[in-house]
């Protein structure tokens, strides 16, 4: 059937295509190969295509055509058992596509939400930045389904595969650029979001080096300021919040930095931080107002 994510109903108008459909097995790998295997006609709604059904197949590896695949829960059952090997065979790009689309299955309601993040029990052992950023893109909609009872469990679910994750590849920058930096600085984000204890450990670790630091240098990369400073201000408690605000009141420290501060400092979990923060913003001699009203 013609896929539409609206309910338009000339989104949903009749049109018959001729569908190339690449088909990739347990037995033969070649998921760069987009050759089409069969061709799905206008003038019919099915066809067969034989295979071993205790093996998995994978249609439209890659996302390669412009079309979604739902597939029925015997073989669902088998690729998900395949997904979850360390040495899966199911490229990236496929495992992308296998969480796009059941995210967005999900979302119209032609399966339950669970059974979309059935597909997301492999993340820990997963470092291919394209998976994740599927899997983020649709948190964005998804997480709009969660009630408070859901999301907390949520919380404790995927908090630790993030961290897994970060483990793996370091929270520490070091010598990485492009795109490893880029998922490094999502990874952190979505887990200081969640709460998770590798957040807090990490984002405590490197406070507490940046305190006892004489020289006053900063270990915190740029691309990991705006997650860590937050973490920091709701995980460190006075002390914390007292470190960052003076960091910001420092006269050597750049406009742009203040701003990432000034932000971080809303992060506070404590009551008496925030009303001190809306004091200042109010106060028309307090550097915080003058910094609001620069931005």
């Amino acid at each position: 059937e013609r896929y539409t994510s609206g309910t338009n109903p000339l989104q949903a108008a009749a049109g018959l295509w001729e569908i190339p459909v690449p088909i990739v097995t347990e037995d033969n790998l070649e998921f760069s190969n987009h050759t089409p295997t069969i061709w799905l006609s206008k003038d019919t709604s099915s066809i067969n295509y034989a295979h071993n059904t205790s093996k998995w197949i994978v249609l439209n590896p890659d996302a390669f055509g412009y079309y979604r695949v739902l597939y029925d829960a015997d073989l669902l059952k088998l690729i998900q058992y395949e997904i979850q090997k360390r040495d899966s065979k199911i490229s990236g790009l496929s495992k992308s596509q296998l969480i796009d689309d059941y995210f967005s299955f999900a979302k119209l309601g032609h399966v339950p939400i669970t059974t979309a993040l059935d597909m997301t029990t492999f993340l820990q052992n997963e470092t291919d930045f394209v998976v994740w950023f599927s899997l983020f893109n649709n948190l964005q909609r998804a997480l709009q389904l969660f009630s408070n009872e859901d999301m907390t469990a949520f919380r404790k679910y995927l908090g630790p595969k993030i961290d897994s994750v970060l483990d793996a590849i370091s929270w520490d920058q070091g010598y990485d650029k492009g795109t490893k930096v880029i998922f490094r600085t999502k990874l952190a984000d979505w887990a200081c979001a969640l709460g998770s204890e590798g957040c807090v450990r990490t984002s405590m670790s490197l406070f507490e080096k940046w305190k006892s630091n004489d020289t006053g240098a900063n270990p915190i990369t740029l691309d990991m300021q705006p997650v860590i400073y937050c973490a920091i201000v709701a995980n460190g408690g006075d002390a914390a919040f007292e470190f960052i605000l003076e960091q910001f009141k420092q006269t050597r420290t750049t406009e742009s930095q203040k701003e990432k501060l000034l932000k971080s400092l809303s992060c506070s979990k404590n009551t008496i931080h925030l009303l001190t923060l809306i004091d200042m913003a109010l106060d028309p001699n307090s550097q915080v107002r003058k910094s609001i009203v620069s931005v």
